[in-house]
């Protein structure tokens, strides 16, 4: 009976010691899972920080992209309304004359008249080219001599209510840089 006592005793040592050892091990484990909780959230705030950064950058481009296109529906009306006034102000009475007998057989004798008129046509169009040109040259410098005054390109892009990215384009290729990073 003493012998058996003893293994009950020897079997209680061995099982407690398991047990311990069982207790340790998930100690471990659970510090060892609370660590990787840890960097786990640290590097979601990382990439939250970085999906802003990119929807910040996102938002401007899309109000970059806006302003810039309500700056090209503002030219191509203006040069409607240069045309309608021009259509207006014009005196057609030479393209009256010609009859419609003549224009229905195909017979148009005055060509002079309908080459005038394509010749002044053409006339208009480099004339509003030249006006586009002298106001992309003027943004030019005004970009540059802003610059030279040491305002950002932020505020550069507010003055002249040009798109960020149009203004470090410009400041770009005047340097010379390929990688608009090292504005």
């Amino acid at each position: 009976m003493m012998m058996v006592l003893v293994m009950v005793n020897y079997i209680n040592y061995i099982l407690t010691i398991i047990g311990v050892f069982f207790i340790i091990l998930s100690l471990f484990l659970i510090i060892s899972e609370k660590i990787k909780g840890n960097n786990i959230y640290y590097n979601l705030q990382v990439k939250e920080k970085e999906l802003r950064k990119a929807i910040d950058e996102a938002q401007d481009m899309i109000n970059e992209l806006v302003y810039t296109s309500e700056i090209i529906v503002d030219e191509i009306e203006n040069y409607i309304s240069s045309k309608k006034q021009f259509i207006n102000n014009e005196d057609f009475s030479d393209i009256k004359k010609i009859s419609n007998a003549e224009v229905k057989s195909g017979e148009i004798k005055n060509e002079k008249i309908i080459d005038d008129c394509i010749d002044e046509n053409k006339k208009i169009g480099e004339s509003f080219k030249n006006k586009i040109l002298e106001r992309r040259e003027s943004k030019y410098e005004e970009v540059h001599k802003l610059l030279n005054q040491g305002l950002s390109i932020d505020e550069i892009a507010k003055k002249l209510k040009m798109g960020k990215g149009e203004v470090k384009l410009i400041i770009t290729l005047d340097r010379g840089i390929s990688n608009n990073e090292n504005i």
